[in-house]
């Protein structure tokens, strides 16, 4: 099946540019639907590959802090969410 990759964009606003930042390739985590990344207010970013069930924690720089497996030893679990928002950009509508 594969690995998922997550890519990160440093995005410049002002000229409207983006330049490649981190590519991180979690080893035999792959999710098709509902992947995400996050950057924490440490600076580290969460990587979820909702289908295989997996959140990883690494910093910004790739390497894995905390890896977090739903369901029991030997087979994987899945697990997601959904928000409707009319725009990705900005916070939900209250």
């Amino acid at each position: 099946m594969g690995s998922s990759t997550m890519r990160m964009f440093k995005l410049n606003a002002s000229n409207m540019t983006a330049m490649p930042g981190l590519t991180y390739t979690g080893s035999g985590v792959n999710s098709n639907v509902m992947g995400d990344a996050q950057v924490l207010p440490n600076g580290n970013i969460l990587v979820t590959a909702s289908q295989s069930g997996q959140i990883t924690e690494i910093t910004s720089g790739g390497q894995v802090v905390a890896t977090f497996v739903v369901g029991s030893t030997g087979s994987m679990g899945s697990f997601g969410y959904t928000e409707y928002r009319d725009s990705l950009y900005g916070p939900p509508p209250r």
